[in-house]
């Protein structure tokens, strides 16, 4: 349905909620992986935008423990030869290893390198 909806209209990747976030926040923090590869594929123009926390999907992905979204996300940017802002704070000052350090499954923490 993801698919059928932003064939008929992919600027909506880009349409924010009232916590400005967009879809790329949405999934990131729910740990939809697929969803996040759906997205992906209809382009990753708003992957690095902040809500009103500050935090971009990437964040919220740490945050959330989304493991393979954050890897996911990382390679896709790399294969692109795009970058992905891996030293963006929120407005607490946190950045991916603070929020990545709450997790006990430290060798997640390497995908940052």
């Amino acid at each position: 349905i993801i698919e059928l909806i932003l064939d008929k209209d992919s600027s909506l990747l880009g349409v924010k909620n009232d916590k400005e976030q967009n879809c790329f926040h949405l999934v990131a923090g729910k740990n939809r992986l697929l969803n996040f590869r759906i997205l992906l594929s209809f382009g990753d123009k708003f992957i690095d935008e902040k809500d009103n926390l500050g935090m971009t999907p990437l964040l919220k992905a740490c945050a959330s423990g989304s493991f393979e979204i954050i890897k996911d996300m990382i390679i896709y940017m790399k294969k692109k030869n795009n970058s992905i802002n891996v030293n963006s704070t929120d407005n607490e000052g946190n950045t991916c290893l603070h929020y990545l350090f709450e997790f006990d499954n430290v060798d997640n923490q390497l995908v940052l390198d």
